[in-house]
């Protein structure tokens, strides 16, 4: 059995850098490993409704598999460029807000589930009157696509994975992993600073 690291990656609105990853294990090679990564994540983001839930100016433009060392380091990868973008030409929402998808092991521990954050959505995403929550549609196309993104994983022989880099509290050991046995999508948006830490604003000066 060998463990993979896997990475999507893409450009937002703004051309600020986005990226997710996902560690799995398979007897597969690390080539098959990435086919199957990438169709994938290419699945998920070229599903006719999930693009309509992004921006044209929202691209993932790569993914990429990495054999682990047993120190979950990256060793040899294998990339895969993309060119799939977004449909929707209403206004999105800032590159640093993030969907949140939550996966989740048998373990109802806080070593027992994980994240992975999405790019941010057009602004049509968020259901009207609720301070900026996804609409319960969106939630339902979104989680749809990603359970049907994780199933295809598993169908290519892999095993997606929670990993644990440092011993908790709860007794999970160091470098240890539990296999993801679910997946959930709040409608709840989070912030993921380091998306837009390298933003320029243009300030306007009022003299007083």
């Amino acid at each position: 059995m060998t463990f993979y690291l896997h990475k999507a990656s893409g450009i937002g609105a703004d051309a600020q850098p986005w990226s997710f990853g996902l560690v799995s294990s398979g007897s597969v090679s690390e080539a098959a490993a990435q086919t199957t990564w990438a169709a994938a994540v290419d699945g998920f983001f070229t599903t006719t409704a999930v693009a309509a839930l992004y921006s044209t100016a929202v691209s993932i433009t790569a993914t990429s598999t990495s054999t682990a060392s047993p120190l979950f380091k990256q060793t040899t990868k294998t990339s895969t460029l993309a060119t799939h973008a977004g449909t929707a030409t209403t206004q999105e929402l800032p590159s640093q807000v993030a969907m949140v998808v939550t996966i989740r092991s048998a373990a109802s521990t806080k070593s027992g589930h994980g994240r992975l954050f999405l790019p941010a959505p057009v602004a049509a995403a968020l259901a009207v009157g609720t301070g900026g929550h996804l609409s319960a549609g969106s939630v339902t196309t979104l989680s749809t696509a990603l359970g049907v993104m994780f199933t295809a994983l598993v169908t290519g022989g892999l095993s997606p994975l929670i990993l644990t880099r440092r011993k908790t509290i709860n007794g999970q050991g160091a470098l240890t992993t539990q296999q993801v046995t679910a997946i959930d999508m709040p409608d709840k948006l989070a912030i993921q600073r380091r998306r837009g830490d390298k933003i320029i604003p243009v300030r306007t000066t009022v003299s007083l």
